[in-house]
């Protein structure tokens, strides 16, 4: 019984973390830079930046060691590799680009790099099937949605602590123009101004 609670538990809270939001309608407004920050300064936690286009991101929430949540979400996503974990970043995008909508489908511009200087990306770490994944659909001028992006990375404390994302820009994925964001929430714009 207590495990059949247990589960129930999980499952509660992962519908309440991944339920996905279609308008930010939150009371306070999201800090903005037109700053792309750097791998050793990046962006602080929940500011949100243009990543190329007209695509402001800002990082919303992250859930490291996300095993047991991805794992619900599919039953045929693979567990993380011995020694690895599922790391989920929830994110907010709105798109506020020169077209009528935007859409960002073609591939994630998203990654992670930590101490180990090895970039975690969608093509060689993704999770399998995560909930309120990556966007395939159009999102018009003036529309934000949030999502999860997630990758599997080392169970290495000091390599989860150093931990930054990066996105692409999405009109050029294959340069080297790029926005630099903390995943960590102690870096938030709050904490940044103290």
């Amino acid at each position: 019984m207590r495990q059949v609670a247990s589960l129930l538990a999980v499952a509660a809270v992962a519908l309440a973390v991944f339920q996905p939001t279609l308008a930010q309608d939150d009371a306070t407004p999201v800090p903005r830079t037109q700053d792309r920050g750097s791998r050793t300064e990046p962006i602080p936690f929940g500011t949100a930046a243009d990543i190329g286009g007209g695509w402001w991101i800002h990082v919303v929430d992250v859930i490291p060691n996300a095993n047991v949540v991805v794992g619900n979400e599919n039953m045929f996503n693979d567990p993380p590799a011995p020694g690895r974990q599922f790391f989920v970043v929830t994110m907010s995008v709105t798109y506020e680009g020169p077209a009528e909508s935007g859409s960002m489908a073609f591939s994630s511009p998203f990654s992670l790099v930590g101490d180990a200087a090895i970039a975690y990306n969608q093509s060689e770490n993704s999770c399998g099937v995560v909930p309120n994944d990556f966007p395939s659909t159009d999102i018009f001028r003036g529309g934000t949605i949030e999502f999860n992006e997630c990758w599997e990375v080392p169970s290495d404390d000091e390599e989860i602590a150093s931990l930054v994302m990066f996105a692409e820009n999405p009109e050029d994925l294959f340069g080297d123009d790029r926005t630099w964001f903390s995943i960590d929430p102690e870096s938030g714009a709050e904490s940044s101004n103290q």
